[in-house]
């Protein structure tokens, strides 16, 4: 049991620095995570884009306008061999439109050593997020959404879990030619039990976002700040280009970017993204890939269905 402790530990550094890479300093970083590629691509500038399934993880609220069942997958290749999928599917009805995803994220396996250094097997490590969401309009122009959470975490035979909630609005102002507006706050809650002893902090923070469609250029600019408890703010910015019915062009960045540096050679690009999106009859296809500098790519795909 204490060889296993000392490798738990160890893996719990070893998490901990590669949440450091995503700027977090509370634990639970995956809760952070936002898993569609559309949203990657835009620098994850999302919480005012509407009608859009990754809106669960950025506004739930945005969800209210989908009038038809979609569902789609997502799947990540992180830094460090980390792997990660979701899978989310919607339910519109009069009454308002309830979604629901599984998330779930590999770390892979690692080699267990004493205080010896002797190995003592490998063992694996992973988590996973469950969402329920719940979106409405209350106007035409205002609606609302809220999110509840499970998550879990496992390392080896160690488990840690817990609850979040989400509530956040989605408003169109009729006054400022339809600029959007998301407002929100994120993982409102508490980690339930610990691996061994200490229950990290969860990233909890407010966000905010803003976007437009350009009446004479065929974009869709964003914006959005997002604010985690005794952190900095983190900014963000993306665009769409509609290249034609069936295509799409985004590009986007990230303030986290300017954390990502660790040389100079590789780093002019670190926080910028960029990706394509497709539609092909009831089927769309969402790629990204975003820099992190001297630290890696990362590799991100969506594949939607309207049934």
């Amino acid at each position: 049991m204490k060889n296993l402790k000392i490798s738990a530990f160890l893996l719990v550094f070893i998490l901990s620095s590669f949440q450091s890479l995503f700027c977090q300093t509370n634990g639970y970083a995956f809760l952070t995570r936002n898993m569609s590629a559309r949203a990657i691509a835009m620098g994850g500038a999302f919480h005012a884009i509407k009608n859009d399934l990754g809106a669960i993880r950025t506004n739930p609220a945005a969800l209210a306008g989908i009038t038809q069942r979609v569902g789609s997958f997502s799947y990540v290749n992180y830094l460090l061999d980390v792997n990660g999928g979701e899978g989310v599917y919607i339910h519109p009805s009069e009454e308002g439109n309830i979604a629901g995803s599984f998330f779930y994220q590999d770390y892979g396996s690692f080699d267990g050593r004493n205080e010896l250094n002797e190995s003592q097997g490998s063992f694996s490590a992973s988590s996973l997020i469950l969402n329920v969401a719940y979106a409405s309009q209350y106007t035409a122009a205002l609606w609302y959404g809220v999110t509840a959470r499970y998550f879990r975490s496992e390392i080896s035979s160690y488990t840690s879990d817990g609850f979040a909630f989400d509530g956040a609005i989605y408003y169109t102002s009729p006054f400022l030619r339809n600029l959007n507006f998301g407002l929100g706050i994120y993982n409102l809650g508490q980690v339930r039990t610990a691996f061994i002893d200490y229950k990290d902090d969860i990233p909890t923070s407010i966000e905010f976002g803003m976007s437009k469609v350009l009446a004479h250029l065929p974009l869709e600019w964003s914006l959005a700040f997002r604010k985690y408890i005794e952190e900095d703010f983190v900014v963000a910015v993306g665009g769409e280009f509609t290249l034609s019915n069936n295509m799409f062009l985004r590009l986007g960045y990230n303030s986290n970017g300017k954390d990502q540096k660790v040389s100079f050679d590789s780093n002019r690009l670190s926080g910028f993204s960029i990706g394509t999106g497709l539609i092909f009859h009831k089927y769309t296809v969402d790629y990204a890939f975003a820099s992190m500098g001297s630290l890696g790519n990362v590799n991100q795909f969506t594949m939607g269905i309207n049934f």
